[in-house]
């Protein structure tokens, strides 16, 4: 059974793609993204922990530093209250490097919205000082 503050499990996956796809546009200012994720939310990707300001902090870093993003599902399942990914991200940086990293990542939600992330991330293709893309600041 639904409630209000639940969704299905192909509309968190709707909403993953959305909330990817925003997380890479620069026109998409960080009170309107913010709004994406409760203000506990907590990430943790490959053992640094980032709270709602660290993640923020994180994404306009890589607005900064890159032109384009790309997430694509290889894996998805979810319940309408968790969900579990296995995603590639392809990102171009600024320089013109391309840059593939392989992610496996559990998420919760509350109210609608993201409220926890865990993430291991691999680096497919590009160079070893892009390893850390997932949790830069």
């Amino acid at each position: 059974m639904q409630t209000q503050n639940t969704m299905g499990s192909e509309e968190v996956r709707s909403f993953l793609e959305e909330f990817f796809r925003l997380f890479a546009d620069p026109s998409i200012s960080a009170d309107v993204f913010g709004r994406l994720m409760t203000p506990d939310y907590v990430q943790r990707v490959d053992g640094i922990e980032l709270d709602f300001a660290g993640f923020i902090a994180h994404r306009t870093k890589l607005l900064e530093a890159l032109s384009d993003m790309k997430v694509t599902f290889e894996h998805y399942v979810g319940d309408g209250r968790s969900a579990a990914t296995v995603h590639l991200a392809d990102v171009v940086k600024k320089n013109g490097d391309k840059v593939q990293l392989k992610v496996i990542a559990f998420y919760q939600l509350k109210d609608r919205r993201l409220s926890y992330v865990e993430e291991l991330t691999f680096l497919v293709a590009g160079s070893h000082e892009d390893k850390n893309l997932g949790s830069a600041l």
